[in-house]
């Protein structure tokens, strides 16, 4: 996955339908530790500790 496709996806995490953010956050939870950096570093720093959580489990 390229930098571009993960841009859309973080940005997709501010939709309004439930399922769609469902969707984004198996996927970037897929992706595993290579995304919290970006995420981190590119506005959605409170979703950090909820990835981690996800990625423990």
């Amino acid at each position: 996955m390229d930098i571009k496709e993960i841009r859309a996806l973080v940005s997709l995490l501010d939709d309004e339908d439930q399922e769609v953010i469902a969707h984004v956050e198996q996927k970037i939870m897929s992706l595993g530790d290579v995304i919290i950096p970006f995420w981190s570093r590119n506005g959605k720093p409170a979703l950090v500790p909820k990835c981690n959580a996800g990625l423990k489990t």
